[in-house]
């Protein structure tokens, strides 16, 4: 029984994955070089995703986790165009039960896609993604 539940449960993730946010111009010839993304989460956790353009050849990724139960550390995993970025263990501050990771990745040829998926204590979990369109 414990197995058919973990199955169903990895099922029920895997379907719940958010879609892409993509940005993109809106034909007024202004380029949108920032994105914000609310990640879909479980329990008591909410999240948020940012990747925005640095320089011509850099892109920032900022990812801001909120546990209102402050219990441990999460396992946060940052996949940039299907390539590991980051895997860190962090823990979210006492007194605001926030967790902050910032990174900077190269930026590719053509749309760029981060993937940010955290686990928490307790089977909380996050993830989000994000597309950046190029100029």
């Amino acid at each position: 029984m414990p197995r058919a539940l973990l199955v169903l449960l990895l099922a029920l993730v895997a379907l719940s994955a958010p879609a892409a946010a993509v940005a993109d111009d809106d034909g007024g010839g202004d380029h949108v070089d920032d994105v914000r993304v609310t990640a879909s989460c479980t329990r008591s956790a909410t999240a948020t995703l940012r990747v925005r353009e640095r320089d011509d050849d850099l892109l920032r990724l900022d990812f801001e986790l909120r546990d209102r139960r402050r219990a441990g550390p999460w396992l946060v995993v940052v996949v940039h165009e299907r390539r590991l970025v980051v895997r860190a263990r962090l823990r979210p501050s006492r007194s605001s039960g926030k967790l902050t990771l910032r990174r900077t990745v190269p930026d590719l040829f053509g749309q760029d896609t981060v993937r940010v998926r955290a686990s928490g204590p307790g089977g909380a979990s996050c993830q989000a993604s994000a597309t950046l369109d190029d100029a």
